[in-house]
């Protein structure tokens, strides 16, 4: 099982790095950050000062095109950010082209718009990220915003939805038919107290992969982080 992680690890690094060497992107790190009448210079990745209770953010930037790109489809791409969100250029509503499995509270990470058509061959464009902030992680931007080509898939964003994504359905069902299989050999034979507790153990440890997925927010709501505490100590 370890030399299998390990394999699957190395694949993943050796696709980002291929990936990276051949990818046109534009990284923005520089955002003006706006919510209840205060506007103030953020540069990104920045765990944002954004007040606790819920509200709505904003994130708003220039960004130059590149002449030879004003021709093409773009898209704006964000790795991960765990926020519900929204993408206007130019005052127009972009494409979200990684909706979320279950709508909810949060998001489960990867983000990808792609730029209205009216837009294209336009100069400078104006981006303006909508945050629907409603839990403490829809503040933290981790990976830096960059527009793309839109043909083109970003590496980083491919890697982590190798991994959270398939590799948390993968865990779910693992998980789920070792708890299962653990409590009908406890089922069997009672007398095997030990496999009584290798089910509890295995059948809660899927809190966490129905959590990455974002699954969980759609049978508990914003009770599913609490429920992940609990379950995992």
């Amino acid at each position: 099982m370890r030399g299998a992680i390990r394999t699957a690890v190395v694949t993943v690094a050796i696709a980002i790095s291929v990936g990276c060497a051949g990818e046109i992107e534009h990284p923005i790190s520089e955002w003006t950050l706006a919510y209840e009448g205060t506007n103030q210079r953020v540069v990104l990745p920045e765990h944002l000062d954004v007040p606790d209770h819920a509200m709505t953010f904003t994130l708003r930037a220039d960004f130059a095109v590149p002449p030879e790109l004003r021709d093409r489809p773009l898209s704006l791409v964000i790795p991960f950010f765990a926020a519900v969100t929204r993408l206007r250029v130019d005052g127009l509503d972009a494409t979200d082209t990684e909706p979320e499995l279950v709508r909810g509270y949060r998001a489960r990470g990867p983000k990808s718009w792609q730029f209205p058509s009216a837009t294209r061959g336009r100069a400078q464009l104006a981006l303006e990220i909508t945050v629907d902030h409603r839990w403490k992680q829809s503040g933290w931007l981790d990976t830096i915003p960059r527009v793309v080509p839109s043909q083109q898939h970003d590496s980083m964003l491919t890697a982590i939805k190798l991994i959270n994504d398939y590799g948390a359905v993968l865990a779910l069902f693992g998980l789920t038919l070792i708890g299962v299989l653990y409590l009908g050999i406890y089922l069997v034979d009672r007398r095997r107290k030990q496999y009584k507790w290798f089910a509890i153990q295995g059948l809660s440890a899927i809190s966490y992969p129905l959590f990455l997925s974002g699954l969980s927010q759609g049978l508990f709501g914003r009770f599913d982080v609490v429920l992940l505490a609990g379950f995992l100590p």
